[in-house]
């Protein structure tokens, strides 16, 4: 007994010793879990009541202070045969007076240009241009919008898509807005008409993150750098557009219609975005298959072609969208008790901002899926993009040194 004594207090201190290391891991994970209920916490509430401050298209009253200035909307169309007459009339039918709707017909080998044609003879609203060749250094898209400004004649000017859908009196309401409120850009989010699961998986999914991230509520505070920009609705007042340098200053940028409203809001001019729900809407893709590829051409670009901000988005993407929700089959304990209380928040979340979206609210549990989708596109993206030298769109290739080149 007296040559056992000794040894049995190190042994006991031994035995200590690998405890408190074995538990370090689980301790750190304990502090980070924390550190994440604390930030996803703080996010869902400036969210919650950020999406509050964001006023409704549908609920701005109309102008009774006279006539609004004369407005040139503008659509860039390539190979759209299929929604360009549908989408058309809806613009046509817009109870605006002082206005003129440009479709600018860029290199379609489909029979755009002569639906087009046909309907211009029927509206004198219409006017329906051609770009036969695209020059160096633009992209198509981006070249066809600046074409069509250059002939606009409108005091503002609304970018819109070639399958945006409008209500009679949207863009009155757009307009009288920015004009009451003293705006130089209206941006409106559209209702997103998707057929499918996992269109609507995504879409969700990715509003409410592009939300998350780009903090719309706070583009009308003009001490915020916050900026927004949206394709599908961009109202700008002409002087502005031209004073900021317009199209020609991205004209290689894939994500134009955010690069417009950020050049907007660093040259300091006032910037709104309205919720278009029930106002404004569009198809957006048509399938999940049309939906990836249509990304590949600008997924990367959202991440300035940068490989360290895709890890890092797939690294935050993980531990606050996907871990979580893993965690709580396998863990215990106060460790479970805080993924839980991430998940809970997360849930009643987005529960809330569908109600501003439009989103079906059952779609809050398909979160840890959106975000693996998210992931992949992100990462498909990017290694498509380096392993072609670029990106193909609608037929032409764009090199990456040259789009990294337009920065903003």
């Amino acid at each position: 007994p007296a040559s056992v004594t000794p040894s049995t207090p190190n042994k006991n201190l031994f035995i200590r010793f690998i405890e408190i290391y074995y538990n370090r891991p689980m301790a750190l994970l304990t502090i980070l879990t924390g550190l994440t209920l604390f930030a996803v916490t703080a996010g869902a509430i400036e969210m919650a009541w950020g999406n509050r401050t964001v006023p409704f298209l549908g609920k701005v009253p109309l102008s009774t202070d006279g006539r609004l200035p004369s407005v040139s909307i503008i659509i860039p169309a390539r190979n759209e045969e299929h929604n360009i007459a549908a989408a058309l009339e809806s613009v046509l039918r817009l109870t605006y007076e002082r206005l003129e709707v440009i479709v600018v017909n860029a290199r379609s080998t489909d029979r755009t240009g002569e639906i087009l044609a046909a309907m211009a003879g029927r509206y004198p609203r219409l006017r329906a241009l051609e770009v036969k060749e695209l020059p160096p250094g633009w992209i198509g898209k981006n070249h066809a919008l600046s074409y069509g400004a250059s002939q606009a004649s409108g005091e503002w000017i609304l970018f819109a898509d070639a399958d945006v859908v409008m209500q009679p009196s949207a863009l009155e309401r757009a307009v009288a807005f920015a004009v009451k409120n003293q705006r130089d850009h209206v941006a409106v989010i559209p209702e997103l008409a998707l057929k499918g699961f996992w269109l609507n998986l995504f879409a969700s999914c990715f509003t409410v993150f592009f939300s998350a991230y780009f903090k719309p509520w706070k583009v009308k505070d003009p001490k915020s750098s916050r900026f927004v920009g949206i394709g599908a609705f961009n109202l700008i007042k002409k002087s502005v557009y031209a004073a900021v340098g317009g199209h020609e200053r991205i004209r290689l940028r894939p994500d134009d219609d955010l690069m417009l409203g950020k050049l907007i809001k660093k040259a300091g001019y006032a910037q709104e975005l309205l919720y278009g729900r029930g106002m404004i809407a569009i198809e957006w893709y048509t399938s999940t298959g049309e939906m990836v590829n249509g990304l590949m051409k600008n997924a990367f670009s959202g991440a300035n072609y940068s490989v360290l901000l895709v890890v890092l988005f797939t690294i935050a993407a993980l531990a606050v969208y996907i871990w979580p929700y893993a965690a709580l089959g396998m863990t215990h304990g106060t460790l479970w008790g805080l993924n839980a209380t991430i998940v809970a928040v997360e849930l009643v979340l987005f529960t809330d901002t569908t109600r501003f979206l439009g989103y079906p609210r059952w779609l809050a549990f398909t979160i840890p899926a959106g975000a693996l989708f998210l992931i992949y596109i992100m990462w498909k993206a990017m290694l498509l993009n380096l392993k072609e030298g670029g990106i193909r769109w609608r037929g032409t290739f764009y090199a990456l040194e040259a789009l990294k080149k337009n920065k903003v």
